[in-house]
């Protein structure tokens, strides 16, 4: 009997379907109230719900519109299986995008029940950081699978923010920025994100390089350049400052140094 309930239970099927029309690209840095996200569902019967600010910083409704992990705070049914999401927060989990979604995007409600952490036995088929979609026609029974790669993007450190380049008083320059958290993007105290990683460590590139000259590797966001070095660059020359993660390398920040 308890066998018989269950199987009579509904499945669980996340809310997917397609971008209705086109997505500009937005910061990943504050809250976008400017963007939209029109939605058409491959179902008039799923829905979406808003959710608060404190929701969303929560993790709640999160979306992957293409490439990009997104979330939004306020959503509108303008006519069924039609969807306008605003109060979005853009490029989530390393995500941030420069591109335009256009229409036809694919888009996925990311449910809870999808974020659960795997059993040892089935972790272990995740080994080769891929995926493979299966699925089967209605009221058929062969399955078609296709893999899928994983880019681990949500592994990778974000990119540092704020470089700034001030004299050292002795003829060279020194370099700061400001490390940002894969872990928790926030910054709710001024305090320092945690760090997500077994240690820290930096790799400060010349572009073009200049043999002799870097690269560096500090342990800490800031870099000395002293005069020896500096009057080897030609004017021109930026630097290019990447976080090295447990996993892989962020993408780079670039700060013009000559």
């Amino acid at each position: 009997a308890e066998d018989a309930a269950q199987a009579r239970q509904p499945a669980h099927v996340a809310a997917l379907g397609q971008l209705a029309e086109s997505l500009a690209a937005g910061s990943n840095c504050l809250f976008d109230l400017a963007g939209v996200v029109v939605v058409e569902m491959a179902n008039p019967a799923m829905a979406l719900e808003s959710g608060t600010g404190s929701a969303l910083l929560g993790g709640a409704n999160r979306a992957m519109g293409g490439g990009e992990m997104l979330q939004f705070g306020h959503a509108e049914m303008v006519e069924p299986g039609i969807w306008r999401l605003s109060r979005l927060l853009r490029g989530r989990a390393g995500t941030a995008s420069a591109i335009i979604h256009p229409a036809g995007t694919p888009f996925v409600l990311l449910d809870d029940p999808a974020l659960l952490m795997l059993p040892d036995d089935l972790a272990a088929m995740t080994v080769g950081v891929g995926a493979t979609l299966q699925w089967a026609p209605r009221n058929g029974t062969a399955l078609t699978e296709i893999g899928i790669a994983s880019a681990g993007r949500a592994l990778r450190p974000l990119s540092p923010a704020h470089a700034q380049i001030r004299p050292d008083g002795a003829g060279g320059v020194t370099v700061g920025w400001i490390r940002r958290s894969r872990i928790d993007t926030g910054w709710r105290d001024h305090v320092d994100q945690p760090l997500g990683e077994a240690r820290e460590m930096w790799r400060v590139s010349l572009v073009p390089p200049v043999p002799g000259v870097g690269p560096w590797e500090p342990a800490s966001p800031v870099l000395n350049i002293g005069a020896g070095e500096l009057a080897a660059l030609a004017p021109g020359h930026a630097i290019e400052i990447r976080q090295i993660g447990d996993f892989s390398r962020s993408p780079p920040l670039f700060l013009t140094l000559t």
